[in-house]
């Protein structure tokens, strides 16, 4: 069976810590693609859809307005 989905914990990020929190954000980058942890095809293929189906329009009344195309 493949493997689609891989959970990883998420770390705290808080004001105080910007570049400590920044340097576990890119320590953790670097472990997955040293896994080679990646998107499986079907999930790629679901967000290129939905984005080809996706139009935002602007209006002046009501702002942005997002349609998803069927």
């Amino acid at each position: 069976m493949k493997k689609t989905l891989t959970l990883y914990p998420i770390p705290s990020y808080s004001s105080k810590h910007k570049s400590g929190a920044r340097s576990r954000k890119h320590q953790l980058r670097k472990k997955m693609e040293r896994n080679g942890v990646s998107p499986s095809e079907q999930v790629i293929r679901n967000l290129l859809n939905y984005s080809s189906a996706l139009a935002v329009l602007k209006t002046r009344e009501t702002g942005f307005v997002n349609l998803v195309m069927n």
